[in-house]
């Protein structure tokens, strides 16, 4: 009996990123039909969320790409946008009453942060090349998810290039890191991509 072969999707993580903290999306993306792999370029579909949006390979066989919250759409310095993000992650976290969650992801956030330096490098040497504005890619269905509130997506629509006719872009309401707690409405654009 022949079995039909389920599409991969690769996820491309950020700064102090890694499999721990996409557990949830990789259950939910097998739930949805999807094998997540390693290899981008070879995937069926990329997520690249924040940082990982640097890291997005200039050929790639995916049929649709989509990036989360990059941090193409910063204003002001690393350091202080940074500061930024976490210091709403703690205020959501506390009016939230889930410190606790709050406290394990920033335990694993460290973690990546220190075990993954040559992947954190890639991304530095990313934004020092310049590039600040979002990949041009050949890619035929790209989505952007943009979160209005946050400090490094958030000024997205005005930094954002007019010439990425492909690209589609969405606004959430949402923290930087929503892709992880909530990644079912991410999947369902990425499903929506992939299927045009």
């Amino acid at each position: 009996m022949d079995s039909v072969a389920k599409p991969t999707v690769a996820i491309l993580y950020g700064t102090g990123e890694g499999k721990k903290i996409g557990k949830r999306l990789c259950r939910s993306l097998a739930a949805r039909g999807f094998v997540c792999t390693d290899n981008p370029v070879t995937a069926d579909a990329i997520i690249a969320h924040s940082g990982g949006t640097l890291l997005l390979p200039p050929q790639t066989a995916a049929k649709a790409i989509l990036i989360v919250g990059p941090i193409t759409g910063f204003r002001g310095s690393l350091l202080g946008t940074t500061v930024k993000k976490v210091r709403q992650d703690w205020q959501q976290a506390r009016a939230s009453k889930s410190t606790a969650h709050f406290l394990r992801k920033s335990m694993y956030n460290a973690r990546y942060l220190l075990t993954r330096p040559a992947h954190h490098g890639r991304m530095l040497r990313g934004l020092a090349s310049g590039r600040k504005l979002l990949p041009s890619l050949t890619t035929p269905n790209v989505g952007v998810i943009a979160l209005r509130n946050d400090p490094w997506s958030g000024f997205l629509a005005e930094l954002a290039p007019h010439d990425r006719h492909s690209y589609t872009f969405l606004h959430y309401n949402k923290l930087h890191d929503d892709l992880w707690e909530n990644p079912h409405d991410y999947i369902t654009v990425l499903e929506y991509l992939y299927a045009k």
